[in-house]
């Protein structure tokens, strides 16, 4: 799990390394860095603080963490935003992130905590703050297994755009309508029968035609009423289609509407069905028809050849044609060293959300991540929300894995890896 966004209290962060937005001068500032004194102790941290001296902006410095949950703390002190010259606060905090990434590699520091540097105080967009954040941070992913964690305390602290909200809304949304119509159309359990049919059925009653033809009711309203702050979380029905579909539903009931049902075709006579059975099995089964066990020396091999490719067998097939070595593999899914070792072992089979991690590493299509999810006896839920989102960004061609984590933990506040 090198990168992982999560919401928590900076100081609760149990890691080697806290980052605090500093004041430049020689002071406590607001926000994090009033936090952070807080929570480690003033007077041991404000002595270290003298120490530095006053900082310029993108710099960093390294203290002890005191009384946190960490062994260091590094200061970084970000840039103010300027609507009308914003490029030196661009460089200033693309400087925070890599001046506090490298301290913490020299330092031999193995996971580390930062916040979201200058999006509170100083103004910088919040948008962009993100992304100069994950865009730095993920420089160093491919050269280091270091844990970094970019920590958000408060629903408000960044949002995507509400054009990309609206978008996968309606994907999720026009995804789980076609899934629930269809179950709804499969499976037509819920019919009202006409009394006089019910006459019919217990032999008694008017004779009339109606056990060929029967009103089907509207489907159950049985999906629950989800409140939420987004209706992305909850993976149902948006309220404008279901208002459609309760109208649409109304119209059917009030109109009274008879749907005729097929007539059900006679069974054939016994003796008929009984001679074509003899006949069948009386007959030699033919190469075709018949598993030639012996051509396999195992029953291992002989489900491997019915089966088809192993996970481990369809993963490297994948990954020969993308051309990309074993390390951009594995950090371009967000995964640590170890765990790819482990999913390389012959047998190995890992968790969904791990094989989508993968599939977005190597940039596969739809169908090949599902062929990737087949093989590990798993296959796209059309009812599962997270499901959902990562189809919706292999769709429009998003195959960052942070820019994916970042969508997944925005609506759900949920990732691929944990």
């Amino acid at each position: 799990m090198p990168f992982k966004i999560v919401r928590n209290d900076i100081t609760k962060m149990k890691v080697d390394a806290v980052v605090n937005s500093a004041n430049p001068h020689v002071a406590v500032g607001r926000g994090v860095d009033h936090h952070i004194y807080s929570a480690a102790g003033w007077d041991k941290l404000f002595e270290e603080r003298v120490k530095i001296g006053p900082m310029r902006r993108g710099s960093a410095a390294i203290t002890p963490a005191f009384d946190l949950d960490a062994k260091y703390i590094i200061h970084t002190v970000g840039p103010k935003w300027r609507e009308e010259d914003p490029e030196p606060a661009r460089r200033q905090l693309r400087s925070c992130y890599d001046n506090a990434m490298s301290l913490a590699i020299e330092n031999g520091i193995k996971s580390i905590a930062f916040p979201l540097i200058s999006t509170g105080n100083y103004g910088f967009p919040k948008e962009e703050g993100l992304n100069i954040a994950f865009t730095t941070i993920s420089k160093y992913l491919y050269t280091t297994e270091m844990d970094v964690y970019l920590v958000i305390y408060d629903e408000e602290a960044f949002s995507l755009s509400k054009k990309l909200l609206d978008d996968i809304d309606e994907f999720i949304d026009s995804r789980y309508v076609e899934e629930a119509e269809s179950t709804w159309d499969g499976d037509r359990a819920y019919m009202n029968y006409s009394p006089a049919s019910f006459g019919n059925m217990a032999g008694s009653g008017p004779e009339t035609p109606a056990m060929e033809s029967v009103q089907r009711s509207a489907p159950p309203e049985s999906l629950p009423k989800v409140s939420s702050k987004r209706r992305l979380s909850t993976g149902l029905f948006s309220r404008r289609r279901r208002e459609e579909r309760q109208t649409e539903e109304a119209e059917i009931i009030k109109a009274n509407k008879v749907v005729p049902i097929e007539p059900v075709p006679e069974f054939p006579e016994a003796e008929d069905f009984m001679a074509e059975a003899d006949a069948y099995h009386g007959k030699e089964e033919t190469p075709d028809e018949s598993i030639a066990f012996d051509e396999y020396g195992s029953l291992e091999d002989l489900l491997k050849h019915y089966k088809g490719e192993t996970f481990q067998e369809r993963l490297f097939r994948f990954m020969d044609r993308t051309g990309k070595s074993d390390v951009e593999i594995y950090k371009g899914a967000n995964l640590t060293k170890q765990t790819f070792s482990k999913i390389k072992k012959p047998g190995h089979i890992p968790k969904k959300r791990t094989v989508l991690a993968l599939a977005i590493s190597m940039g596969l299509s739809i169908d090949d991540t599902k062929d990737l999810l087949e093989s590990a006896g798993q296959a796209f839920s059309p009812s599962d929300k997270i499901d959902l989102a990562v189809q919706y960004c292999m769709d429009h061609g998003i195959y960052s894995i942070l820019e994916v984590e970042r969508i997944l933990f925005e609506l759900f506040e949920e990732t691929l890896v944990s």
